[in-house]
């Protein structure tokens, strides 16, 4: 199973958010999960696991900058157009009904 954590600023060392994010990743990695962490590269307070799989959608030296704020955003909507997939692999729609049966 593939997994993907995603947030802007996941990555930032000595954040709560990048904390979780690396200590889930690494567990799932453990449990033998495929993790890719989709988020921003930021200077010098990136923090990476050698675990998990990265993919920077935007590199700058300070994730305060609106022109990096919206630069994310729109890539971020390319990386997943690109690379989402239907559950069934066909294109097709899963009915959800809430685990009831019918």
């Amino acid at each position: 199973m593939k997994i993907c954590l995603y947030g802007y600023g996941i990555a930032i060392k000595g954040s709560g958010a990048g904390r979780y994010a690396l200590d889930l990743g690494q567990w799932l990695v453990k449990e033998g999960k495929g993790v890719t962490v989709v988020t921003g590269q930021w200077g010098g307070r990136t923090a990476i696991s050698e675990r998990l799989k990265y993919k920077f959608l935007v590199s700058d030296k300070s994730p305060l900058k609106r022109g990096a704020q919206i630069l994310f955003a729109l890539k971020s909507i390319l990386y997943f157009k690109t690379h989402r997939r239907s559950v069934y692999g066909h294109g097709g729609r899963a009915e959800i009904n809430g685990g009831l049966k019918k």
